[in-house]
């Protein structure tokens, strides 16, 4: 009988790293900066949001369309406000100063205007988790990425790659020409919740009400659209929570569910789509069904690439999970 010769604790990481934050962009953002270059798409005004990034031609799911570094990274937790934006400015004073009037021009939705701008503000606003070290309060601000605007069915999926230090965006789906690239800003929990649940959380922390083409349905629709996330956060948490208890065949079952529900509510997003495979994948190992683990792994590692590319860690983590099973 074969065996699995990868520990499952190996794959517990391997769901992909949930997005948080950007504020609009300043007026005068550059479409290329030296830390990274956008491809396929270009910053622009975009109605009701200030900036955003467009498509400048027709962009194939998988695509890569950005790989930056980020402008600074502020590692560790911090109790007090004002210990964290003294760790902020003491990272601030090593960069230009143009480096640094761009980092003020960025939005604080937490000011009640310019003059009362904070460098934790802003760090809140446009920061993304850049685990590094293992430091998973890490954060960083980006000057292409910092220019995403928010959807609750993202056309781009965003992930930190700690070696060589760069946050990567891949498109998620087909994006013709002229069509608006968004991230999502929240959690996996949150993005799979009601737009009443969705909607307060981006009001609390960012500062706006969302009004994507999830959250702009309304009445049968918006009750079917609701009643799907909510469905696929409790299968997200029932494969993630039980992954010793849940049955192979049981297993199965969730896990097409789940499938099926992110390709009617959210366009098939392949960062979910390799979320379900891979807890799958854990539940098949730890009850050694080799056969089953074997396919579970090889549909999250399909899913890896479209959304994360070939060269990233879960890419990589995927691999070794099927590997281990053949």
């Amino acid at each position: 009988s074969r065996r699995c010769l990868l520990p499952i604790a190996a794959v517990a990481a391997a769901s992909t790293i949930s997005a948080a934050a950007s504020g609009a962009a300043a007026a005068d953002a550059a479409a290329d900066d030296e830390r990274g270059c956008l491809h396929g798409a270009e910053v622009r005004a975009v109605d009701g949001k200030g900036f955003g990034v467009v498509a400048t031609g027709g962009i194939a799911a998988g695509d890569c369309i950005l790989r930056e570094q980020p402008l600074l990274v502020v590692e560790g937790s911090y109790d007090e406000d004002a210990d964290l934006g003294e760790a902020i400015e003491a990272r601030l004073s090593r960069l230009s100063t143009e480096d640094q009037q761009m980092f003020w021009s960025w939005q604080d939705v937490h000011a009640d205007g310019a003059a009362d701008k904070t460098s934790v503000g802003i760090l809140r606003t446009n920061g993304l988790p850049v685990a590094t070290d293992g430091d998973e309060d890490a954060a960083g601000v980006f000057v292409l990425g910092s220019r995403f605007n928010h959807s609750c069915s993202p056309n781009v999926q965003h992930t930190w790659w700690e070696t060589p230090g760069e946050d990567v965006r891949f498109a998620l789906r087909e994006i013709p020409q002229g069509q608006e690239l968004c991230i999502s800003y929240l959690g996996i929990s949150d993005l799979l919740s009601p737009r009443s649940e969705r909607r307060a959380k981006l009001q609390q922390r960012f500062g706006f009400s969302c009004t994507c083409e999830a959250c702009s349905l309304e009445g049968e629709d918006l009750a079917l659209s609701d009643g799907r996330r909510s469905r696929l956060r409790d299968l997200d948490s029932e494969l993630s929570e039980c992954t010793c208890t849940v049955t192979p065949d049981g297993c199965i079952l969730a896990v097409d569910e789940m499938v099926q529900l992110v390709d009617a509510e959210l366009n098939g997003a392949p960062f979910l789509k390799c979320r379900a495979w891979t807890q799958g994948f854990q539940i098949a190992a730890a009850a050694m069904d080799l056969d089953l683990a074997e396919s579970m792994a090889r549909q999250a590692l399909d899913q890896a690439e479209l959304a994360e590319g070939r060269d990233s860690p879960q890419f990589a983590l995927l691999q070794k999970c099927l590997e281990a099973c053949t």
